[in-house]
């Protein structure tokens, strides 16, 4: 049986990471989702904040690939803090949702949850 709808599910409000968060930053969870914060919160804050889990964001990406939108799967590295389309050891983000050149420091992705 159906349960009542309880949210869109676009947004999910979570206890900020450890060393905190910063508005616009990726937040990756474990190794299979992300996100973007829309707060900015000091480290060790119990301040709940909210994550965008949809939409399309700019962000730093690696330079030297090039993107083509809507079949590019990208991936969070966390250690670069970038986009990349290297799936090993990288946390699912999304696709591309703009073409990006290979020399470009920024692209656009599409988060998918």
């Amino acid at each position: 049986m159906p349960k009542n709808a309880v949210s869109k599910g676009y947004v999910l409000q979570i206890t900020p990471p450890t060393g905190g968060a910063t508005a616009g930053q990726i937040i990756a969870f474990g190794t299979n989702r992300v996100g973007v914060s829309n707060h900015t919160r000091e480290a060790g804050s119990t301040e709940l904040m909210t994550v965008e889990l949809e939409g399309a964001w700019e962000y730093d990406k690696e330079v030297g690939t090039a993107w083509a939108a809507g079949e590019t799967n990208l991936f969070y590295d966390a250690g670069a803090d970038q986009l990349t389309t290297t799936a090993s050891g990288n946390v699912p983000a999304g696709f591309a949702f703009k073409n990006a050149a290979a020399g470009d420091a920024t692209g656009t992705v599409r988060l998918t949850p």
